[in-house]
């Protein structure tokens, strides 16, 4: 290991405070690491972790962009940093960014929108370096993965998460090392999209687009509960589906209407779109209401994989606070045992919380007999055994469970 210089992490949400952790336990001792935040960091977990309280509970430095402009040896790292950075303007630095996309295709902004509006079948992340123009510079590495056709924003925005982890810690230490290869990029495959290429401030579904899976792509690319669901005829809605029934009336009309959902017009054939029952959903497994929680996750499964601005799905919220028929029905329904919120918390480790404060280990039986990982680590580098704490309570009990399940 080279041993010199500074390292500076640049960015926001998990993406950034994974790297920052994993940079942080290889790199300690060996560089100085400074972090660079997001100007609206607020310094609080959110729906997405901070940046700033993480570097601010590691004891490292915060920095301002002007700051690192005159550091020697710098390795600038963006991950998810908000600001287009200047190369000129640094003294003495090697600048690189991770970008959600398959580069060349989809440089600039909002790709977790535009390659569902596309009808792409895959997407992926890059690495590249930063030079003068915006996501132009050359291809260190890539990773790939599939889209399904009915994915939607939110869903793809945590792919990217996801897989940008993944590439970060295969990757980041070879280039932190200067030790690997870059390709330009090729003029095959281009495409680039502005800030100017969606004015989110007055989303309208076009009803009247040539196709009609060109309506549903709007619908699955504009639903992003952190920040909008598509609003249609007095409803927020999330999810919609094709029907194999020719439209007869004008683009846009209702031809039917229930609780749960509308039924719509194209240029071809009728959508269906759900209206937004989550907040329902999560009432009914506040309350165990089994019933509801059944009947609401058979109209839309998509309940079952969404969560609130806090992060935590129904599954989460049954394991944290015990909810057994809640949590057993949320199994039945398919829920994912081993989906994280944005910290790379489990289910399992919310249940085992439970278990700390209340001795009962059924939730954690339940979630580890239907195959939860207990090794699963968060974007902290730790799993369910490094938290155990010997002074708590039900620790031996605890421990017995997970060792028998490992």
């Amino acid at each position: 290991m080279k041993g010199k210089g500074t390292i500076c992490i640049a960015g926001k949400n998990s993406i950034a405070v994974a790297g920052l952790y994993f940079i942080y336990e290889q790199f300690r001792e060996h560089y100085n690491i400074v972090v660079l935040p997001d100007d609206k960091d607020s310094g609080l977990d959110e729906w997405q972790p901070s940046l700033k309280k993480h570097a601010t509970l590691l004891g490292l430095n915060l920095v301002s962009l002007s700051d690192v402009y005159e550091v020697e040896d710098l390795c600038f790292i963006s991950l998810e940093y908000f600001k287009l950075i200047k190369p000129e303007k640094f003294k003495d630095a090697r600048l690189y960014n991770i970008h959600f996309s398959l580069l060349p295709a989809y440089k600039g902004m909002y790709t977790s929108a535009h390659p569902i509006l596309n009808g792409e079948k895959r997407s992926g992340c890059t690495i590249h370096h930063i030079d003068e123009g915006i996501d132009t510079g050359s291809i260190i590495t890539q990773i790939s993965f599939p889209m399904k056709k009915d994915i939607y924003c939110k869903e793809l925005y945590e792919k990217y998460l996801l897989n940008g982890q993944k590439l970060v810690e295969k990757t980041i230490g070879n280039i932190i090392e200067d030790n690997y290869d870059a390709i330009p990029q090729s003029s095959e495959g281009h495409s680039y999209y502005s800030k100017k290429s969606i004015n989110y401030s007055d989303l309208k579904i076009k009803f009247d687009s040539t196709t009609t899976s060109d309506v549903v792509r709007q619908i699955n690319a504009f639903t992003f509960r952190d920040f909008q669901l598509p609003f249609i005829e007095g409803h927020h809605v999330f999810g919609v589906s094709e029907t194999d029934l020719v439209s007869s009336q004008s683009p846009g009309s209702i031809t039917y209407e229930d609780d749960y959902t509308i039924h719509l017009s194209t240029e071809e054939r009728d959508v269906i779109v759900e209206k937004d029952t989550f907040d329902q959903f999560l009432k009914a497994v506040e309350s165990e209401n089994v019933l509801n929680i059944k009947r609401l996750a058979k109209q839309n499964p998509r309940l079952l994989k969404e969560s609130n601005n806090q992060g935590w799905s129904g599954l989460i919220i049954a394991a944290y606070n015990g909810l057994e028929s809640s949590l057993a029905a949320l199994i039945e329904c398919g829920a994912d045992i081993n989906k994280t919120n944005p910290k790379g918390t489990t289910p399992l480790m919310y249940a085992t919380e439970h278990t700390i404060n209340s001795g009962n280990t059924n939730g954690m039986e339940m979630l580890l007999e239907q195959g939860a990982n207990p090794r699963a680590k968060d974007i902290f580098r730790r799993d369910i055994f490094s938290y155990l704490d010997k002074q708590k309570p039900f620790f031996s009990m605890i421990q017995k469970i997970l060792s028998r399940a490992d």
